[in-house]
């Protein structure tokens, strides 16, 4: 706490220019985006990325897990998400929903599991706040093909599976996306017209291939906001060729109540934004750090790991606000991600 406000006062009155929805000061947006630069382009072996793309079975498509986080809005989950999903025209024996309560007690989901729930239906208790802790939960549990995610604000047409079935039954697509339309402003929240290509899918519609999960995971540091964008970097990073697919049929968005965003507001609260701030910096801070260290074959890539990051980690203190515990944890999560990897890339070679 005494770093957060260190770092936030000194900012703000050293660096007053400020820069995008996040207000990056001049000095990190600059600097940052410079050091990082030589890396940009940098690649896995092709050995490696050869192993990980063989790590994905592509064949036949047995179930969908849908998972829905929900976070003390028990009557919204029961007003969009429960009332829809009943009505997909879906096989149950082929669709298990997992939901995930995160809530600040135990009243959501005492209230969840005394309710009767048909077969294909799991309720999970996740008590550490954030979304990301949430969906790690449900993809522990998860036995489906396809792993797809829902928010429990947001109603589905009666296809949205069968869609998704088919988008991947048919082609070997890694991931795809939904379209999601936004009831209250009334426009699709995910158009693709952004340069950052992570920041064209929101993870509120969104279906993988569950092999991929043996690789990547959602960042538990981060709380609220980009978890999504994270994951996507991870992709784009372990698989740079993958296809994935478009579905132009939107689910709706309802945008409720959260302690981020305010009642019959549509944007964020002064909570919801700076927190959004730190978020949207870690998530940049968790980029570059994976494609700094995609060296893995090279001699002492545990030291070459830990003395690069540790030259990094001043700056990166600006764009988390000064919060040096979640970037360390996040920086440990990639090195033993990369290990992991690295490891498979010698069995293969055994």
């Amino acid at each position: 706490m005494i770093i957060s406000l260190f770092w936030s006062q000194l900012e703000k009155k050293l660096f007053k220019i400020k820069i995008g929805p996040y207000q990056w000061g001049y000095l990190r947006h600059t600097i940052y985006r410079q050091l990082n630069h030589p890396f940009e382009n940098y690649q896995l072996p092709q050995r490696v990325l050869a192993s990980l793309t063989n790590q994905i079975n592509y064949g036949e498509i047995c179930k969908i897990s849908v998972i829905i986080p929900t976070r003390n809005r028990l009557d919204a989950l029961k007003k969009y998400a429960l009332t829809i999903l009943p009505q997909v025209n879906f096989d149950p024996k082929k669709y298990e929903v997992i939901i995930v309560d995160n809530s600040f007690n135990d009243d959501n989901f005492n209230y969840l599991k005394r309710c009767k729930w048909p077969d294909n239906y799991q309720i999970f208790r996740s008590a550490k706040p954030g979304i990301s802790r949430a969906y790690n939960l449900g993809l522990k549990v998860a036995t489906g093909d396809i792993i797809t995610f829902l928010e429990d604000d947001c109603s589905v047409d009666p296809d949205w599976l069968n869609r998704i079935c088919h988008y991947h039954q048919d082609n070997q697509y890694l991931f795809g996306e939904g379209l999601i339309y936004d009831e209250v402003k009334k426009t699709i929240l995910n158009q693709r017209n952004n340069p950052e290509r992570e920041r064209n899918f929101l993870d509120g519609n969104m279906s993988y291939r569950r092999d991929i999960f043996k690789f990547v995971s959602f960042n538990e540091n981060i709380i609220y906001g980009d978890e999504g964008y994270d994951l996507l970097s991870q992709i784009f990073v372990f698989w740079p060729k993958a296809a994935y697919f478009y579905d132009d049929v939107p689910i709706k968005h309802y945008r409720q109540l959260s302690i981020y965003r305010d009642a019959g507001q549509t944007e964020h609260n002064r909570q919801g934004k700076k927190m959004l701030g730190r978020m949207h910096g870690l998530w940049q801070a968790d980029k570059h750090c994976l494609k700094r260290n995609l060296n893995i074959g090279s001699s002492f890539f545990a030291l070459r790991f830990f003395f690069k990051e540790i030259f990094f980690i001043p700056i990166e203190l600006f764009l988390v606000y000064g919060h040096l515990i979640w970037l360390i944890k996040s920086k440990i999560k990639i090195y033993r991600q990369l290990l992991k990897i690295k490891k498979l890339s010698f069995l293969k070679n055994v």
